[in-house]
């Protein structure tokens, strides 16, 4: 399955300020790459747990629905499924009612079921099936878990203190053991 980020979250989970505050940095030089660790340590926390923190707007594209079973989606926490689509063999678009199948969001990870032959018919080969959902924890950085914060605080502020091992053309940013356990309580366990 393929997704794409169609909407980036409006803010980050952590601030600036709230970065500055904790790698105590008392100068303005360095907004700018502060600004930018936060943002990879935000996406690092966020594709290491298929979890969106700050609500965000993602598009699944899928060449089928599953042979049996339901589809289930690889981020979470989703917020709602916005619109399903399927394209037909000439490539035409069907946007399907919210008839046309049922969302389980409590499960994780969530699983969409087509409930009739409109939902099922796909005829284009590749990408016929389109999902686009709202996930995240809300639309501000408080409904984010103070943990996963904590673990993008400390990620961006050891990569902030470690900066000048990362120049060069083979840029390798290491993390730290101390993430880890911050994060691994949030992501899916598999049996």
């Amino acid at each position: 399955m393929t997704r794409l980020l169609v909407t980036p979250p409006a803010l980050e989970p952590v601030s600036l300020a709230d970065l500055k505050a904790h790698a105590r940095v008392e100068t303005d030089a360095d907004d700018t790459l502060i600004g930018t660790y936060v943002i990879a340590s935000r996406m690092h926390v966020e594709a290491s747990s298929q979890l969106a923190m700050v609500n965000q707007t993602w598009r699944f594209y899928r060449d089928a629905w599953p042979e049996e079973g339901p589809l289930e989606l690889a981020i979470r926490p989703v917020q709602s499924v916005l619109s399903i689509t399927v394209y037909d063999e000439a490539g035409n678009p069907t946007l399907l009612d919210a008839d046309d199948y049922r969302v389980d969001l409590v499960s994780n990870p969530i699983r969409i079921y087509p409930v009739n032959a409109r939902a099922r018919a796909i005829g284009q080969q590749m990408n016929g099936l389109e999902i686009e959902v709202v996930a995240g924890y809300g639309p501000t950085s408080i409904d984010v878990p103070k943990v996963l914060r904590l673990a993008i605080l400390q990620l961006a502020a050891f990569w902030y203190d470690n900066r000048a091992s990362l120049v060069g053309d083979s840029i390798s940013l290491p993390i730290p053991d101390m993430i880890e356990p911050l994060v691994a309580p949030f992501r899916t366990a598999r049996l």
